[in-house]
């Protein structure tokens, strides 16, 4: 009698304590996006820290090659996310497109620093009146950046909550 109880105890806990193999690979695939679009915008020696030496040396045909860099990057790190299997993982492709969503949101954002390189260089130009209407577009992309930014950060939340539940609801942590 006392052998059954064990040998039930033991089978209820090993099949409690499994975790699912495909959710954890999908987290993992997507935490190892997040790595590489951190490498890609904040990274020493990255995208992002060479658009904007480009930019403190006023090459800015070198800062929109930087801006293209940006983009193919995290363009890779989207189609990664989408060719991710969902099948088969609770709430698997919700945290997709939740990370999805952000990454191309992220992505616009950062390809929108086009038009800002476009007009900071129109503001160096000697003609006065030109530079003037450059550094006002300038101010008007600012604040559609600041929307941007704003969008951004909200799907970052959606990111990071979707994360929370699909850990919760596939037992890992």
């Amino acid at each position: 009698m006392k052998q059954n109880i064990f040998i039930i105890i033991f089978l209820l806990t090993g099949f409690t304590s499994c975790k699912p193999e495909k959710a954890i690979e999908l987290r993992a695939v997507i935490v190892k996006q997040e790595r590489a679009a951190f490498n890609i915008l904040v990274g020493k020696s990255g995208a992002e820290e060479e658009k904007l030496n480009c930019l403190i040396n006023k090459d800015f045909k070198g800062a929109q090659a930087a801006v293209d860099k940006i983009e193919k990057g995290l363009n890779n790190i989207v189609k990664t996310i989408e060719a991710l299997p969902a099948e088969g993982v609770k709430e698997g492709d919700e945290l997709k497109k939740a990370a999805v969503d952000y990454y191309t949101a992220l992505r616009d954002l950062k390809t929108m620093e086009r038009k800002e390189i476009v007009q900071r260089e129109a503001a160096y130009d000697k003609d006065k009146e030109k530079a003037s209407i450059a550094l006002n577009r300038l101010l008007e992309l600012n604040k559609e950046q600041l929307t941007m930014s704003g969008m951004v950060s909200e799907k970052g939340a959606v990111l990071h909550n979707t994360l929370q539940q699909f850990n919760e609801i596939n037992n890992l942590r």
